[in-house]
C-alpha cells in the first residue's frame, strides 16, 4: 500500500538534514516490502546523517511487519533526531515508532510512556499540519490501534473523516487503497459505538472500491467478513 502512495507524494521536496522529502517517501515504500529486501537495503547504508535517517525508516518498516526488536533499532536512530530541526513527516514516523515500542515492550510503565509520547508528538505535528492528509492518515492509523483507555479513537475518526472529505471533494489525489482502508476503519469505529447500520455502509464502500479497482488487500477481506457477519 505504501508503495502506491509514493507516486502521489513525490512532488514534495522539503529538505531535512541532507535528505529531502522525496527520499523519505521513497524509503517509506519499503513498508510493504519483503523483509529480506529491506535487510539487503540496510546493508548498503553507512553512518552518515542521511543514511541514518534512511536506516531509521527501514527499521520502522520492519517494525510495522512485527520483526522482533526492529522498533528498538529504529528508536536508537530516531532519538538522535527528535530534538533537531527535521521535517514534520520524519517526526511523524518517530511518533509511529513510539506506538510500536509501546506495542513491543513488556514493561507496563514503559508501554504507557511510549504510548503517551506517541500521542503527544503526533498531536503536536498535526497542530502544525492540519491540512496534511498523509500525516493525519499516519496518526489515524496509529491511534486506531491504541486501547480505548487512551481516548484517542475519536481523534482517529476525525482524521479518517478529514481524509474522506478531502477525497470526495477532490481536494486531494489520494490512492484508492488508502480510501478503502479509511472506510474499513470508519466502519470499525461505528461498530464500537453499536452503530451497526452505519458501520455496514462504510464496509460496503470499502468493498465496492476493492471490487471496482481490484484492490483485494487485508482490509478488503476484513470488510467483506464484517458484512457477512452482521448482515446474516
Amino acid at each position: 500500500m505504501f508503495k502506491m502512495l509514493v507516486l502521489f507524494l513525490m512532488f514534495c521536496a522539503t529538505l531535512v538534514y541532507g535528505i529531502n522529502r522525496n527520499e523519505i517517501y521513497f524509503y517509506s515504500s519499503y513498508f510493504d516490502s519483503n523483509q529480506i529486501v529491506i535487510q539487503n537495503e540496510l546493508k548498503k547504508l553507512g553512518d552518515s546523517e542521511q543514511d541514518k535517517i534512511k536506516k531509521g525508516i527501514l527499521y520502522l518498516s520492519l517494525a510495522v511487519q512485527n520483526v522482533p526488536a526492529a522498533s528498538k533499532e529504529a528508536y536508537n536512530i530516531f532519538k538522535e533526531f527528535e530534538k533537531k530541526e527535521v521535517d514534520d513527516l520524519f517526526l511523524a514516523y518517530i511518533a509511529m515508532n513510539y506506538a510500536l515500542l509501546s506495542r513491543d515492550d513488556q514493561n507496563p510503565i514503559k508501554k504507557m510512556s511510549y504510548a503517551d509520547k506517541s500521542i503527544k508528538l503526533f498531536n503536536q505535528i498535526i497542530e502544525k499540519n492540519k491540512n496534511d492528509w498523509y500525516m493525519r492518515y499516519l496518526r489515524a492509523n496509529t491511534f486506531i490501534g491504541f486501547p480505548d483507555f487512551f481516548n484517542v479513537k475519536n481523534i482517529a475518526e476525525q482524521d479518517f473523516n478529514f481524509i474522506i472529505d478531502s477525497y470526495e471533494s477532490k481536494k486531494e489525489k489520494i490512492h484508492l487503497s488508502i480510501i478503502l482502508t479509511t472506510y474499513y476503519y470508519l466502519g470499525e469505529i461505528k461498530k464500537s459505538k453499536d452503530e451497526i447500520d452505519k458501520a455496514i455502509k462504510y464496509w460496503k464502500k470499502a468493498v465496492r472500491i476493492g471490487d471496482e479497482n481490484k484492490i483485494f488487500n487485508e482490509n478488503y477481506k476484513k470488510a467483506k467478513g464484517r458484512i457477512k457477519l452482521f448482515e446474516e
